[in-house]
């Protein structure tokens, strides 16, 4: 496959996460284990991942922020196999095909989605997921009205959630 930039450039941190959790995979002693990030290293990821390997501190981290949510994950999976999870900006996030339990919805840039189901499907994911592409770091082409209601605070905080990854009961976030 030939070599791209992803168009939108936040999706670049997609492939910079991705690079790092396959370094991981494929190094002596993984912490998080992501067996299939390896379906995603392609040219753009590479290319992506040698543009940010002077940072390797950050790098380092990822896996092992990653495998933090997946402790935390499993623990609310383990007390409920029928937990909606909510991964808003999933990139090539893995743990709906690698946690057992869970009724998984991904939100990410179309792009990137796309990507994602040519090369590892969810119909073959082994939990009920669901994708959906959402152009929401795209500019709008009218201006958005600067009235908004205040948003009503959740019945109780979320347990599994690192920013990015929310769980769900009965359609109440949890």
């Amino acid at each position: 496959m030939a070599e791209r930039e992803p168009a939108n450039p936040v999706s670049a941190t997609a492939y910079w996460t991705l690079a790092a959790r396959y370094a991981d995979a494929t190094g002596p002693r993984p912490i998080a284990n992501d067996t299939y990030a390896e379906r995603f290293m392609d040219d753009t990821a590479r290319a992506v991942a040698d543009r940010f390997r002077s940072l390797t501190r950050p790098a380092a981290t990822f896996p092992v922020r990653h495998r933090i949510i997946d402790d935390l994950l499993r623990a609310e999976l383990d007390r409920d196999p029928n937990l909606r999870v909510v991964v808003v900006g999933c990139g090539f996030d893995t743990r709906a095909f690698r946690l057992a339990g869970g009724r998984w919805l991904e939100f990410d840039e179309p792009e990137l989605i796309v990507t994602k189901e040519a090369r590892l499907p969810a119909s073959e994911a082994p939990n009920e997921l669901v994708r959906v592409p959402s152009a929401s770091g795209r500019s709008r082409s009218r201006p958005r009205s600067r009235r908004t209601r205040r948003p009503t605070p959740p019945q109780s905080s979320s347990r599994a959630s690192s920013g990015t990854c929310r769980t769900t009961r009965g359609g109440r976030s949890s």
